[in-house]
């Protein structure tokens, strides 16, 4: 195979048109990699040519920007025996707009067109990779292709054999609702978020959809020999980015897998190991990309639902050990298609494109996001008295959709025959009231609802909370440590914390402030209008406890939010 893939190389690199062989020039509509600095993408042609073959005295390239001359550039040609090299150099800036290249030779004066390739761009390149949803392919119902756009670029297909992708070395138009050997295959929430991406940030994008249907997480492992053997996953990633020269310019990965792992019983341990092995490959073939995004994989596909959590959370801690470099969504309350494990368009795949491109929105091109675009994340569980369970969640607030039906799909681990007798809501935190005292061990965890339920906890987005596995339970309100207790913002202090007669709030901003109180359960205790940057709080009718407190400005915005406990 090694042989063949050399003389592939060379086969193709040198391009022979009338008068000039070429060892490097663009193929048509091909998308070149965008400076961030600059905004310019670059052009290279380079070959030769020899007396042989009608000898000239130079070479002019010309590119044009739509119709418009852009740029103009001749090289004379100086022979050593009966040859002579060229080597061109060009930029062109990323926009929403094709550039044709043209190139002459020049005889006695004389301009002889040689070569044109059309329809070229700059632009940004991203990864999809995973399973059949990462290929997502339009399953029974919605067509993405109202997203179809000419700066959606794909090179190749996605096709799992090497004769496949050897066939089809090209770039085409993006697709989304196509199977992965359509060429040109992004794959729709590809496609909608290739088009959500080139509506706002007006440039093209190139899309590597990479996935494979029915997959462990082992299936794309980089073998050792996946610089000359195409039998691979990976190998053939890496050979698409490499024949574009485009390895070393990817913007961000997107991975959605773990369906199979779930199948095969891959415990958190094992597929976290493998996510570890995997991003260290992406992080050294890749070298370029900002983010690497995954999907949390939704309840489905047959796979036993604990066999799922156990993905889950695997995927849930690589977001929490990569903190600066995987961001992780959720998926669990989208639609699926009949068959349990797929997406319809709308309501499922379109909802992936839609949630992908906030968030690389704001990572890759720092564009601030209005709304709350990151899926909440269980940040502490501790019980602040015996029978009173908290889950914080880092979100604005929670919302309950379907507020008739009971909050379902929580479990708590080695309760000592608790149970949860009651689900309600403050703010961004959970409040489970449990039959008993549970002990020392206690764990909680979120499996997700079956089936297309309405009844789920989001964000004010519309978000879903993120599945979590066995999360372990504080048997005591360390969580709120005496002395100073610094508040989500960076100047509110609250002192002493625990207390029992005052507690001394500092804001740190001069001005007019109010001060709301609340207890567990949501129901709002006290609200206290004062002026300047502390105000002392009285424990006067307030019973032993946990509370929650948030202080905002005269126009309603929060400057600090704590818990408080009164002993």
């Amino acid at each position: 195979m090694k042989s063949f893939i050399t003389f592939l190389f060379i086969s193709i690199s040198t391009l022979a048109c009338g008068q000039f062989m070429y060892t490097r020039i663009p193929l048509d509509s091909q998308l070149v990699a965008r400076s961030v600095h600059s905004n310019m993408g670059f052009i290279e042609v380079s070959g030769y040519t020899d007396s042989s073959r009608n000898k000239v005295d130079s070479i002019c390239m010309k590119l044009f920007r739509g119709t418009m001359l852009y740029d103009s550039i001749t090289e004379c040609l100086h022979y050593t025996g009966n040859k002579a090299t060229f080597d061109f150099k060009d930029s062109i800036f990323a926009e929403l707009k094709e550039y044709t290249l043209s190139l002459y030779g020049i005889k006695n004066g004389i301009l002889t067109l040689d070569t044109t390739i059309y329809a070229l761009v700059a632009g940004d390149i991203f990864i999809i990779d995973g399973q059949s949803n990462a290929l997502a392919a339009m399953r029974d119902s919605g067509s993405a292709d109202v997203n179809k756009s000419e700066f959606i670029r794909v090179f190749g297909n996605s096709d799992s054999s090497t004769r496949g992708l050897l066939a089809n070395l090209r770039w085409f138009r993006g697709e989304g609702d196509g199977f992965f050997k359509e060429n040109g295959h992004a794959g729709q929430w590809g496609l909608r978020m290739g088009r959500l991406l080139i509506d706002s940030i007006k440039i093209p994008v190139a899309i590597f959809n990479n996935g494979c249907g029915g997959t462990p997480i082992s299936y794309y492992e980089r073998l050792a020999n996946y610089k000359t053997n195409l039998y691979s996953n990976y190998a053939r990633l890496y050979y698409r980015l490499t024949y574009t020269g485009l390895q070393n310019n990817v913007s961000a990965i997107i991975w959605s897998q773990g369906e199979t792992d779930a199948l095969d019983g891959t415990g958190t341990a094992k597929y976290l190991t493998e996510f570890d092995t995997l991003r260290k490959s992406f992080m050294q073939d890749f070298p370029g990309f900002k983010k690497l995004y995954l999907f949390q994989t939704r309840n489905g596909c047959i796979a036993n639902i604990y066999d799922l959590a156990k993905v889950k959370e695997a995927q849930r801690e690589a977001a929490i050990q990569y903190d600066t470099s995987v961001e992780i969504m959720s998926t669990s309350a989208l639609k699926q298609d009949t068959g349990d494990c797929h997406f319809d368009y709308k309501g499922g795949y379109e909802i992936f494109g839609n949630r992908i491109y906030a968030l690389i929105s704001r990572d890759i091109y720092e564009v601030a996001a209005t709304r709350e675009i990151d899926a909440p994340m269980i940040e502490n569980a501790y019980l602040t008295d015996s029978t009173t369970l908290v889950v914080e969640e880092d979100a604005d607030s929670l919302i309950q959709h379907d507020f008739g039906k009971p909050i379902s799909n929580y479990e708590i681990e080695n309760s000592n025959g608790a149970i949860i007798d009651t689900i309600y809501l403050n703010r961004n935190n959970i409040i489970f009231k449990l039959s008993k005292y549970p002990g020392t061990a206690i764990t909680v965890s979120y499996l997700a609802q079956y089936g297309d339920s309405a009844n789920w906890l989001t964000n004010t987005n519309d978000i879903e909370v993120l599945c979590f596995y066995k999360y372990p339970v504080s048997d005591s309100l360390l969580t709120v440590s005496t002395g100073i207790v610094e508040s989500v913002s960076s100047t509110m202090k609250v002192y002493p914390n625990p207390f029992s007669n005052f507690t001394k709030i500092n804001i740190g901003i001069e001005g007019y402030h109010i001060l709301e109180l609340d207890d567990l359960t949501g129901r709002k205790l006290k609200t206290i209008e004062f002026t300047g940057t502390t105000y002392t709080l009285s424990a006067e009718g307030l019973a032993k406890g946990m509370y929650f407190i948030r202080v905002m400005d005269k126009d309603k915005n929060v400057v600090g939010t704590s818990k408080i406990v009164v002993q």
